[in-house]
């Protein structure tokens, strides 16, 4: 923590503390292309070993860039993670739902409207293959990983 000064209304100066407030980052899959080499193809989102070693990838990234502000802290953690954490990546509820998605090694995934015309859900909406990460948490929580 570091401390700002200032002056008070009497003249007098005054140490504030000053803290990190924590932020949440995310990145367009073009930056992280370009900066490290990361492709965002299907085995990104659904190969768990390889999402993780990704995953990590980033988080050294990120903490080489801007470490000093907190960022990249768990670089050395294998932690099993689903969904898009540090991608604009809205994709996966779309999916769920019935949506074709695209995918693309240096763009988000593209989303293709299903075509729903109310909210009364067909029988199939949650039997895309975004059901995997059901697979990826069993094989997270069966094997594990080591950090």
């Amino acid at each position: 923590m570091t401390n700002m000064c200032c002056n008070s209304e009497s003249g007098e100066k005054h140490l504030i503390p000053l803290q990190l407030l924590p932020v949440e980052v995310v990145f367009d899959p073009s930056w992280w292309a370009k900066n490290a080499g990361i492709a965002f193809d299907e085995d990104y989102f659904y190969h768990p070993v390889h999402r993780v070693e990704t995953e990590r990838r980033m988080e050294e990234l990120l903490y080489e860039k801007w470490g000093q502000y907190g960022l990249g802290a768990n670089r050395n953690k294998s932690l099993p993670l689903i969904g898009a954490t540090h991608l604009a990546a809205g994709f996966m509820v779309s999916q769920m739902l019935g949506c074709k998605v695209e995918y693309s090694a240096t763009a988000a995934p593209k989303v293709e409207c299903a075509q729903i015309e109310d909210l009364n859900l067909p029988d199939k909406a949650f039997e895309s293959k975004i059901v995997v990460p059901e697979k990826q948490f069993n094989f997270f929580t069966n094997k594990g990983l080591q950090n």
